[in-house]
């Protein structure tokens, strides 16, 4: 089998990416939100970037054949048609979370104690940090449902696998409750279940091909 071209060479330098996306983020966030004086969003953001950063210098000098299968589109040939299906579900979601959260800062329609604004920071902080321990582990964490047959790909059960059989899925759940408390917005519960929900889904496609 040949092997895949190296993708990466054609697209946007992966630093210039992460940048993009942050802006992506800061739009999603204050321009429906009418304002720029949020530094619930700001902190969000600024710890968004440290992550990036860090985690694109780490993922490019340890594993570059990681950091290729991230940067790759949500949408791929070797995926299959159930987990695209999952995907077009999902970007909406995620996409529109964020309105969410702006367009209830913008009318103030919920708000959070100052403690639990620094609880939220520490929960995001700990997801972070708990996706980055799993790509250290897993060389083959790509994005999407697929098998990775040109690299050797192989069941990992060490580091977090050894006690959750999904981590990232895991990880995400802190993700959603640390970014929406530290960005002091309750919004409504809809978004955990959808997360929770998607995670499930996420699981049970990837068992399934990997069976």
């Amino acid at each position: 089998m040949a092997a895949r071209p190296d993708r990466t060479k054609r697209n946007v330098p992966p630093g210039l990416r992460g940048f993009i996306w942050l802006g992506i983020f800061a739009a999603l966030l204050f321009v429906p939100a009418g304002t720029v004086r949020w530094p619930g969003a700001w902190a969000f953001l600024g710890l968004m970037a440290v992550a990036s950063v860090w985690g694109l210098t780490w993922l490019g000098r340890h594993d570059p054949e990681l950091l290729a299968e991230r940067l790759r589109p949500p949408f791929q040939r070797e995926q299959p048609r159930s987990d695209k299906l999952l995907m077009a579900a999902f970007m909406p979601l995620w996409f529109g979370w964020y309105l969410l959260m702006a367009i209830d800062k913008r009318f103030g329609w919920s708000s959070v104690p100052p403690a639990l604004n620094v609880v939220g920071f520490v929960l995001l902080c700990l997801g972070l940090w708990l996706s980055w321990q799993v790509l250290k582990e897993n060389s083959f964490a790509a994005p999407v449902v697929k098998l990775q047959k040109e690299r050797g790909h192989k069941v990992v059960s060490t580091g977090p696998y050894a006690y959750v059989r999904h981590p990232m899925y895991a990880t995400a759940l802190l993700y959603v409750l640390g970014t929406r408390q530290q960005n002091d917005r309750v919004t409504f519960p809809v978004e955990g279940v959808d997360g929770g929900s998607i995670s499930m889904l996420t699981v049970q496609i990837g068992s399934a091909e990997v069976k």
